[in-house]
C-alpha cells in the first residue's frame, strides 16, 4: 500500500521496460515448456532423480544448465 501511496503522490517513479509484458509471456511459456518435458515440477524431479531414473537425471542437469 505504501508503494502505491507514494506513486500516486508523485514521490516514486517505477520505469516499466517497454517489452515487459511479451518478456513475461514469454518466460512463462518457456518454463511451461520445461515442465512438460520433465513432466512434472523440480522437487519431484529431483526425488524421481534420487531413485535412479536416468531421464530426470538429465532433467536435474537441465535445470542446473538453465539456472
Amino acid at each position: 500500500m505504501a508503494v502505491n501511496a507514494l506513486i500516486e503522490i508523485g514521490h516514486l517513479r517505477i520505469a516499466v521496460p517497454p517489452l515487459y509484458g511479451v518478456a513475461t509471456a514469454l518466460g512463462d511459456w518457456l518454463f511451461g515448456v520445461g515442465m512438460v518435458l520433465a513432466v512434472d515440477c523440480a522437487g519431484a524431479v529431483l526425488f524421481r532423480a534420487g531413485e535412479g531414473k536416468l531421464d530426470y537425471v538429465l532433467a536435474s542437469v537441465a535445470y542446473g544448465v538453465g539456472t
